[in-house]
């Protein structure tokens, strides 16, 4: 270099030597363009060894590192065949005891690399390194420059690690020939990607034990970011790491927590959707197999026949062409396999996961020592999760570790079998005890308790099942604050692992004859908001939609009877249905009814409703007032309910959006209402006596015959009168209680 340069490379300013270094940027550009590479590699060394590797000269190293980025800059994609010697003494000050070194050796780095792009991938375990001990440097500039830095290896490692070849390993005369460089990169097979996986894998094993949470996040944030490339088949190395993913989970750090739960289920789904295409594959092989085998059959059969009638020896000449017969049918079947492994699928397609192997017994072997070893609950947790997941994906492999698994989530039943057995006993004492677990205040307690719950209802009888929703029921009655707080999940929760449809029946069933009707309206206040809101009741609200068919039919009926307990309840479920106009003459008895400040509620929180996903077709049928004139009704009506608000302002609003449409459609009077009548839609549903359709006017009578026992019993609590002086008459079938 020249003496100004190296003058200004060892000053004490910042500026002097982003001076220097930009004289310097200027000298190597001549010298490339001169074809002096003898001179760039001694400026090179003389930066790196008086310069970089001075390491009680603060001053020069910081020359060192800014004049290594000022050459990298000028030598543009030639500084790939300089980097064996510029990367080192840069990766070796990130280890400085003075924290400006250790910033400027980030912002050094940032700069090289941006320049060399693919080919620092070379350099990738130790540029890793560096940055996963800069994660947790205690100097925030520090920090903030390795952050950038690592922000700019993701971005090379995402566009690049799958399949960098360097230009140092093509050949020499592709490297000055473009064409050239163009054959050479066809044979990519023979040529080393840049980046190796296998290379990286023990590295990460080794840092994967560290305790502060800020490497700890780095780490995690490298592990998603390299699963997200797909040709890397990050899935496949999961047992080398997965143990100290495991091991981050009792973290106290809220972010490491989060991500690393993240990155598990996201490698739990991958290894789910690879066990779904590898079983989509064997079973379109075993197809293709038969088919193979019904075809062979059939030529043996005509070789038969043309042997019979050539032949003296029939039967020599029949086993002689069953064996040609075999033979080409294990041909056929070979060239099939082969067309098969080559295209993936029978019409070609190759499917991505189709060939990533996944070692499932040494991942099992990770999931029950942690599950036997560690105290956290968190990890036990997890560890269950995907047991219970590959006893699906694998149940083969899962067979080995069936005696450790029981050993370990079974302790108290392992020293008695006849426990086993008395769980599925309806009068055992488990039962209770598990209904009584649901006060857990753990939720992941409650998850469990409820999946175990539903494993024994999923196989018993219907019985079984009844008692199990009516004891529910009993203890939501009794103990109301397990009903606000956990009557959401556990709905739902039990509608995951058991039938949505039956479990609405059942209760629906329970609660028409249940004797408490303030009970019976929270419940089924509760029951409606899950049945709108809930993704796991989508299908439910699908097939209300549908009440052509008689099963439809029938369940809205279920529904609809109990539903009479809460009037804004029966309402949202006619809207849910479709049936405009019996939800429009639900309002008229509205009319009649005692409006309370918890009726005004419900209908606040059913308007936000309508505003929500779910109502998305109602909103859209607002367009077509030709077709719905009862919808108006209804919304207008519930407008007139409502008291000045911010849901009355919301409806109001939507209902102004669309007036001038539904003013030039003015509905038709109805006549007065027939025993069975349609709703809206034409032909929707024309309920005649003799086909079993939905009789309206009973469900009518139905409904106003509960809310009068409702209003007696609301006015005998009041009054402090026992019920029973009322007598019959409001029309309540007492029956035998749905509760115990």
């Amino acid at each position: 270099m020249d003496a100004n340069i190296q003058k200004a490379l060892n000053d004490k300013l910042y500026d002097k030597r982003k001076a220097g270094a930009l004289e310097l940027e200027a000298q190597v550009r001549d010298a490339l363009a001169s074809k002096d590479h003898d001179k760039i590699q001694r400026i090179v060394y003389q930066l790196c060894h008086e310069y970089a590797y001075a390491v009680h000269q603060p001053h020069a190293r910081n020359g060192g590192l800014i004049g290594l980025a000022a050459a990298s800059i000028a030598l543009g994609s030639e500084v790939a065949r300089y980097l064996e010697e510029i990367v080192p003494p840069v990766l070796a000050c990130f280890s400085d005891q003075d924290a400006r070194v250790r910033y400027y050796a980030c912002e050094s780095m940032y700069n090289i690399a941006k320049v060399a792009k693919g080919e620092i991938l070379l350099y990738f375990n130790e540029v890793f390194d560096a940055l996963c001990k800069l994660a947790a440097d205690s100097e925030a500039s520090v920090k903030n420059g390795a952050e950038l830095l690592d922000r700019l290896v993701k971005d090379i490692v995402s566009e690049s690690a799958a399949s960098y070849v360097s230009i140092l390993h093509h050949p020499e005369d592709a490297i000055d020939d473009d064409s050239a460089l163009g054959e050479s990169a066809a044979p990519s097979v023979d040529m080393p990607i840049a980046f190796s996986l296998p290379k990286f894998i023990p590295l990460l094993q080794e840092r994967i034990n560290v305790l502060n949470p800020f490497t700890r996040t780095f780490l995690v944030s490298w592990i998603t970011l390299l699963d997200s490339i797909p040709d890397l088949e990050l899935v496949s190395y999961l047992p080398s790491f997965l143990g100290g993913l495991l091991r981050f989970l009792s973290d106290p750090n809220q972010d490491v927590h989060t991500a690393t739960q993240t990155a598990l289920e996201r490698f739990l789904s991958e290894i789910k959707k690879i066990a779904r295409i590898k079983r989509g594959l064997a079973e379109s092989r075993k197809s293709q197999g038969e088919e193979g085998k019904k075809s062979s059959r059939s030529s043996m059969k005509s070789g038969r026949s043309r042997s019979v009638q050539s032949s003296r020896d029939v039967e020599g000449d029949s086993e002689i062409n069953v064996d040609d017969g075999q033979e080409s049918l294990s041909e056929g079947t070979d060239s099939t396999t082969m067309n098969d492994r080559a295209s993936g699928m029978t019409d070609g397609d190759w499917i991505p996961g189709q060939d990533v192997q996944i070692d499932y017994p040494k991942i099992l072997e990770t999931l029950v020592t942690y599950l036997s070893d560690s105290p956290e609950e968190e990890i036990q947790l997890t560890c269950l999760r995907w047991i219970d997941s590959f006893f699906e994906i694998c149940p083969e492999d899962i067979l080995l570790f069936v005696p450790r698994l029981l050993s370990h989530v079974l302790p108290a039943m392992a020293n008695d079998i006849e426990q086993v057995r008395k769980i599925l006993a309806i009068n055992d004492a488990t039962f209770p005890a598990l209904l009584k677990t649901l006060s857990d205040p753990a939720e992941s307690v409650v998850t469990r308790d409820l999946l175990l719950l539903s494993q024994i209802s999923k196989n018993s009888d219907d019985s079984y099942f009844t008692s199990f929703m009516v004891s529910l029921l009993s203890l939501f009655a009794t103990d109301r604050r397990l009903l606000e707080t956990r009557g959401n999940l556990i709905i739902r929760q039990l509608c995951v692992s058991l039938s949505p449809e039956r479990i609405y029946r059942t209760l629906a069933d329970c609660l028409e004859r249940d004797e408490d009707v303030e009970f019976a309206s929270i419940m089924v206040q509760n029951l409606n908001n899950n049945l709108i809101t809930a993704p796991e009741l989508a299908d439910l609200r699908k097939r209300l939609r549908n009440l052509e068919t008689r099963e439809g039919q029938a369940f809205f009926v279920a529904l609809f009877r109990s539903w009479c307990h809460n009037a804004v309840a029966t309402f949202s479920l006619c809207l849910l249905s479709q049936a405009y106009e019996q939800a429009y003459h639900l309002l008229q008895i509205f009319g009649e009814l005692e409006m309370t400040v918890n009726m005004l509620i419900q209908i606040d929180k059913l308007v936000q409703l309508l505003e929500s996903p779910v109502f998305t077709y109602l909103r859209l049928q607002l367009l077509e007032p030709e077709k719905f004139p009862h919808l108006y009704k209804c919304l207008y009506g519930l407008l007139m309910l409502l008291p000045q608000s911010s849901a009355f302002a919301a409806l109001k609003n939507r209902l102004n959006s669309v007036s001038a449409i539904g003013y030039l459609h003015i509905a038709p009077r109805t006549a007065p209402t027939p025993t069975t009548s349609g709703f809206d839609r034409p032909n929707r549903l024309k309920s005649r006596e003799g086909e079993g359709g939905i009789k309206w006017q009973e469900l009518l009578e139905k409904f106003k015959q509960v809310q009068e026992r409702a209003r007696r019993a609301q006015r005998n609590a009041m009054l402090g009168i026992d019920e029973s002086a009322d007598g019959p008459g409001t029309g309540f079938q007492s029956g035998s209680s749905g509760l115990p």
